[in-house]
Protein backbone atom coordinates (compact mmCIF):
# COMPACT_ATOMS: atom_id res chain seq x y z
CA UNK A 1 0.00 0.00 0.00
CA UNK A 2 2.64 2.40 0.71
CA UNK A 3 4.17 2.07 -2.83
CA UNK A 4 0.72 2.77 -4.08
CA UNK A 5 0.46 6.20 -1.75
CA UNK A 6 3.60 7.14 -3.20
CA UNK A 7 2.88 6.79 -6.42
CA UNK A 8 -0.32 8.84 -5.88
CA UNK A 9 1.63 11.61 -4.66
CA UNK A 10 4.58 11.93 -7.11
CA UNK A 11 1.46 11.89 -10.01
CA UNK A 12 0.27 14.95 -8.16
CA UNK A 13 3.91 16.72 -7.67
CA UNK A 14 3.63 16.44 -3.76
CA UNK A 15 6.51 13.45 -3.27
CA UNK A 16 7.50 15.43 -0.09
CA UNK A 17 4.12 14.06 1.61
CA UNK A 18 5.03 10.58 1.02
CA UNK A 19 8.33 11.35 4.42
CA UNK A 20 5.59 10.83 6.37
CA UNK A 21 6.06 6.82 7.61
CA UNK A 22 2.81 7.30 9.55
CA UNK A 23 0.49 8.05 6.31
CA UNK A 24 -0.39 4.76 5.42
CA UNK A 25 -1.29 2.94 8.75
CA UNK A 26 -3.62 6.30 8.58
CA UNK A 27 -4.91 5.84 5.21
CA UNK A 28 -5.82 2.34 6.42
CA UNK A 29 -7.63 3.65 9.88
CA UNK A 30 -9.67 6.71 8.11
CA UNK A 31 -13.14 6.42 6.93
CA UNK A 32 -14.25 6.63 3.36
CA UNK A 33 -15.14 10.15 3.98
CA UNK A 34 -11.51 10.67 5.14
CA UNK A 35 -10.00 8.88 2.53
CA UNK A 36 -11.81 10.51 -0.52
CA UNK A 37 -11.36 14.29 1.11
CA UNK A 38 -8.01 13.46 1.24
CA UNK A 39 -7.62 12.08 -2.00
CA UNK A 40 -9.46 15.32 -3.50
CA UNK A 41 -7.33 17.67 -1.52
CA UNK A 42 -3.76 15.57 -2.83
CA UNK A 43 -5.31 16.10 -6.53
CA UNK A 44 -6.41 20.00 -6.12
CA UNK A 45 -3.20 21.13 -4.10
CA UNK A 46 -1.13 18.93 -6.21
CA UNK A 47 -1.98 20.43 -9.28
CA UNK A 48 0.73 22.81 -10.35
CA UNK A 49 -0.50 23.68 -14.14
CA UNK A 50 -4.38 24.14 -12.28
CA UNK A 51 -6.04 21.90 -14.83
CA UNK A 52 -7.70 20.07 -12.19
CA UNK A 53 -11.66 20.19 -12.66
CA UNK A 54 -13.24 22.41 -9.88
CA UNK A 55 -14.61 20.96 -6.47
CA UNK A 56 -18.42 19.70 -6.21
CA UNK A 57 -20.32 21.28 -3.27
Amino acid sequence: MSHSIVAYLALHNMLAKANDRSLPLRMLEASSDDLHDWLEFVRREGDVAGLAPPEKD
